[in-house]
């Protein structure tokens, strides 16, 4: 066996002598690069402005304020008296949801009406509200409370959990603690 083993391996390091190009980059040369580069960042603004305008773009078949054919000046409203799709603000949309659920079924707690957390807004197709019990301590459970526009829709878990926090990037359920590493899109 011993006859199968090359004495030359492995091969020898490189050597002093060996023929290695030193040339410099010719100057100029990143040309190409530097313009790819561009092309590739033009792209993606180009992208982002036509993706950020198809989400403002009014659907068919929505209604449209007709043109005014007279000149009177138009009545001042209150946003309290303005009918429309969006729902009402968030401490009276958090009362009227509450009024739907049973107090916590392992505390027996009734719900706290002052969110722990919020995205709410009552025009958006989805958004949510974090409450905890009455009476909390940092493990007590919370509940996601999510609204389509201003309506309540139910809550995000059949079950209420503790260390519950909101992900600003899209609604996301994240339950803080090592113990729980469970990140639940919702």
């Amino acid at each position: 066996m011993s006859d199968e083993i090359d004495p030359d391996w492995p091969a020898p390091a490189y050597q002093p002598s060996d023929d290695v190009d030193t040339t410099p980059p010719a100057p100029g040369g990143s040309w190409p690069t530097a313009w790819l580069v561009a092309l590739v960042v033009l792209a993606c603004v180009a992208a982002a402005v036509v993706a950020y305008a198809g989400m403002h773009r009014v659907r068919p078949g929505a209604n449209q304020a007709a043109p005014a054919t007279t000149s009177a000046p138009a009545r001042p409203t209150s946003p309290a008296s303005q009918v429309g799709p969006c729902g009402p603000d968030e401490a009276t949309a958090v009362r009227a949801a509450l009024a739907q659920l049973a107090p916590d079924s392992k505390t027996g707690r009734p719900w706290n009406s002052t969110p722990e957390d919020s995205n709410y807004d009552p025009c958006a197709d989805l958004s949510a509200v974090l409450v905890t019990v009455q009476d909390a301590t940092n493990s007590s459970p919370d509940q996601a409370l999510m609204f389509h526009r201003g309506t309540f829709v139910g809550t995000a878990t059949p079950r209420a959990y503790p260390f519950t926090k909101f992900d600003r990037s899209g609604i996301h359920k994240r339950h803080r603690g090592a113990e729980l590493s469970d990140t639940s899109k919702l």
